[in-house]
């Protein structure tokens, strides 16, 4: 990827330089930190607002207010992260591994607010929100970002598949 440049190698762990941000790897795990702070302010939010102004062409007509009610109060500050798994992983695997890592998967509000304040990075992956799965026709669902037909696009997937090598996860730091 032209954009991720090695700024330092090692056998255990690899740096790289992110235009945002900046990353590591190892064998199992490939952690982006971006450096751009974003504030969601859930007494005022607009969800079609922030829908439209993501950029996100919604592909799921479940993608809707109803569906994804605040789940935080106030304004909200995080720096997002981008994690994927070189080798793939399930959901549930790729739960318990942030866990570990002291990250929590970031819902789909932070993931329309992740597309305002980055429109060049989402360009790069399949961008999944775990945070916040919801049902449809009795399946739970999670939202995924993809550069599709020259559009970016929000829709829904069946969260318990297998997530594919390169599949990045939308995180931040803190417990759920």
């Amino acid at each position: 990827m032209a954009d991720i440049k090695l700024v330092h190698s090692s056998p255990d762990r690899d740096l790289f330089k992110f235009p945002q941000g900046q990353a590591f790897y190892t064998n199992d795990v490939i952690v982006v930190s971006l450096k751009k702070e974003i504030i969601v302010d859930y007494d005022t939010l607009d969800f079609d607002a922030l829908l439209q102004k993501s950029r996100y062409t919604p592909i799921a007509s479940s993608i809707k207010e109803k569906n994804y009610q605040a789940c935080f109060f106030g304004a909200e500050k995080f720096f997002p992260k981008i994690v994927l798994f070189p080798n793939g992983i399930t959901a549930r695997d790729a739960e318990v591994s942030l866990s570990r890592m002291g990250l929590r998967a970031c819902t789909t509000i932070e993931q329309l607010a992740f597309g305002k304040a980055y429109p060049l990075v989402r360009k790069y992956f399949c961008i999944v929100a775990l945070g916040s799965p919801i049902k449809v026709n009795g399946v739970e669902c999670v939202s995924v970002v993809s550069f599709e037909s020259k559009s970016l696009c929000i829709s829904l997937v069946k969260k318990n598949v297998p997530w594919q090598p390169g599949t990045a996860f939308l995180v931040t730091s803190g417990a759920t």
